[in-house]
């Protein structure tokens, strides 16, 4: 009987140890089981909107579409206003608030962002050049739109041009024409760049003109050569100048170097001086370097018997260049008429003043 007690005692202990080990898994498996509280679904989020990019590129006319730098560009918001009427009666935009703005890059190349929610307004895109007003000298001077998307606005720069100009005279002020001038970009001592050259004009006048980008505040410099001097800058004061090009520059060459000097001499008339029938005299070049070509002139009146009328005439003769030191003979013809007169009054060489001389006052016989 004992026996059958000890055994149901161990029974029982070895069910409850079973018991033991199964209850933790069987509570697992009951809370997977069970149903999870629900979770709460976020909405889905707004789709973002992508700014709009304004851009563009400003560019140089008068190069194969190089891109200008540090070109300032203004973007501007504008509004419909209607204290801003036109003499039409229509409205106009206006400002609502100060420009933002940047500078044109190494290409050229400007951007801004804007937010989208300007969507539908005006906007305006102006450039300028720093010293100038806006818009000028730009193709086109303004942009103005509706802000609907991104927008590609390019504009066009036409450089203000800058002088360099000045004459070449003589100490007496006779402006001297056909004068060499030549204008060089300075880059260093003794460092120069040749840009090209001009002759003074018959005024004795020359201009060179040069984009204003790209060429202010550089230095450069103008030389002088005279036309019948080979040694460039020799007789001029100054010999060259240079300078810095901060706005037009004016430079003028006076020249006292050696010239020709021509004169007349010698004068001889075949019957007489009031009734010739042909007058010789001579030209001589008595200064210190050679003479271009220039003109003679005979001036004459020729007296009618029929009607005591006596009109003044000129005759006109080329003459050829002459060395320091040379003359040349010029022989003039008059026409001859069995009721008229001749009567020589004066002789002119250089009458066109082709030739610059060390003394313009003896170009004429007789002097008074």
């Amino acid at each position: 009987m004992m026996g059958n007690n000890r055994i149901v005692r161990n029974l029982v202990l070895f069910g409850l140890l079973i018991l033991w080990c199964f209850i933790p898994n069987l509570v697992n498996s009951v809370q997977q089981k069970t149903p999870s509280s629900p979770t709460a679904v976020k909405p889905p989020t707004a789709i973002q909107q992508i700014p709009f990019v304004i851009r563009g590129t400003v560019k140089l006319s008068q190069s194969t579409g190089a891109g200008v730098k540090d070109i300032e560009i203004s973007l501007i918001k504008l509004v419909e206003t209607k204290q801003g009427l036109t003499t039409e009666g229509k409205m106009v935009s206006v400002p609502v608030f100060a420009p933002v703005k940047k500078l044109t890059d190494a290409d050229g190349r400007y951007s801004f962002v804007v937010d989208p929610k300007y969507k539908g307004n005006k906007f305006r895109v102006v450039p300028r050049y720093s010293g100038f007003p806006p818009g000028n000298y730009f193709t086109p001077p303004e942009n103005t739109f509706i802000l609907d998307s991104s927008v590609v606005l390019d504009f066009i720069f036409n450089s203000p041009q800058i002088k360099i100009s000045g004459v070449s005279k003589r100490p007496l002020g006779r402006k001297i024409p056909g004068v060499e001038i030549q204008l060089y970009e300075v880059h260093g001592p003794h460092q120069f760049k040749f840009l090209g050259d001009k002759n003074t004009d018959s005024s004795g006048g020359y201009k060179f003109e040069l984009n204003h980008y790209g060429n202010i505040n550089k230095s450069f410099m103008v030389r002088a050569r005279h036309p019948q001097n080979p040694i460039i800058g020799q007789g001029f004061t100054p010999a060259e100048k240079i300078f810095d090009l901060n706005g037009d520059t004016i430079v003028d060459f006076v020249y006292d170097g050696p010239l020709p000097d021509l004169v007349i001499s010698n004068v001889r008339y075949i019957k007489d001086a009031f009734d010739p029938e042909y007058v010789i005299f001579t030209i001589t070049n008595q200064g210190e370097r050679g003479s271009g070509k220039c003109h003679a002139e005979l001036g004459y009146n020729t007296y009618h018997y029929s009607t005591g009328e006596n009109p003044y005439n000129t005759v006109t003769r080329p003459v050829p260049p002459l060395a320091p030191g040379a003359s040349y003979e010029m022989q003039f013809w008059f026409p001859m008429y069995a009721d008229t007169k001749n009567s020589v009054k004066q002789f002119f060489v250089d009458r066109h003043d082709e030739v610059i001389e060390k003394d313009e006052g003896n170009n004429k016989y007789p002097k008074k």
